[in-house]
C-alpha cells in the first residue's frame, strides 16, 4: 500500500472505528459519529490529494471543518462551566454562544476540547485542492472565511501567506497589494506579533 493509505489504516486502529483491513479508505465510521471524525476526514483528504483526487479531497477536508464544529459546539457546555467561572446555574449572567464572544470569550478555551491546528491544516489543504482544480476565487473564499470567524486564533504564518499568496495569482498587483496590508492591519489589530511583513508576501 502506498505510505498515505498505510497511515491512514494505522490511524483508524488507533481510534478504534470500524477498522475493515480489506479497504483501507472505506467510509465506515462508528454508528453515531455522523460521518466521520474529523481527524480522520483530514487523513482521508490527504490520501485522495496525494492520488490527486482533489475534488474529493475538498469533500474531506470540508466534512472535517464541520466535523470539528459540531465537536466544539457539543464541548462548550456552559451549564457545566459555569461553576468553574464562579457563575451560578441558571442565573442571569448564563450566557449563550453569543454571548461568549460577546463577552471576549471564544469557545474552545483551556480545557475544552477544540483542535485549531487541525482546523487550519484542514482549511489551508482545501483551499490548494481547490486552486487545483481551477476554483481559484473559491480558494480565496475558504480562507478568508476561516479567518473572519477568528482572527486571533486562524490568522497564521500559514494562513496568511497562503491567502496572500492566492491574492497575487487573482487580482491585479496594486488590489492585491491593497488586500495583503489589510490583512496585516489586521494582525496588528489583534496583536499577532509573530506574523511579519514576509507573513503577507510584502516586499521589505
Amino acid at each position: 500500500l502506498p505510505c498515505a493509505a498505510k497511515a491512514l489504516q494505522a490511524l483508524e486502529r488507533e481510534l478504534d472505528l470500524d477498522y475493515d483491513p480489506s479497504r483501507p479508505t472505506s467510509p465506515k465510521v462508528a454508528p453515531g459519529t455522523d460521518g466521520a471524525d474529523p481527524l480522520l476526514s483530514v487523513a482521508r483528504g490527504t490520501v485522495h490529494f496525494s492520488r490527486g483526487e482533489f475534488v474529493k479531497a475538498q469533500m474531506w477536508y470540508a466534512k472535517a471543518l464541520e466535523g470539528e464544529r459540531k465537536q466544539q459546539e457539543a464541548d462548550v457546555n456552559l451549564g457545566g462551566l459555569n461553576p468553574a467561572l464562579g457563575l451560578q446555574e441558571g442565573g442571569s449572567q448564563h450566557l449563550g454562544m453569543g454571548g461568549w464572544r460577546a463577552a471576549g470569550v471564544t469557545p474552545g478555551l483551556a480545557g475544552v476540547g477544540f483542535d485549531a491546528d487541525l482546523v487550519i491544516a484542514a482549511a489551508n489543504n482545501m483551499a490548494i485542492a481547490a486552486l487545483y482544480t481551477c476554483q481559484l476565487n473559491r480558494a480565496v473564499q475558504i480562507l478568508e472565511d476561516l479567518i473572519r470567524q477568528d482572527p486571533h486564533r486562524y490568522l497564521c504564518k500559514e494562513t496568511a501567506f497562503n491567502l496572500c499568496t492566492l491574492y497575487d495569482l487573482s487580482c491585479e498587483p496594486s488590489v492585491a497589494g491593497r488586500k495583503k496590508r489589510v490583512l496585516q492591519q489586521v494582525a496588528l489589530l489583534f496583536y499577532l506579533e509573530d506574523l511579519n511583513a514576509q507573513s503577507f508576501r510584502i516586499p521589505g
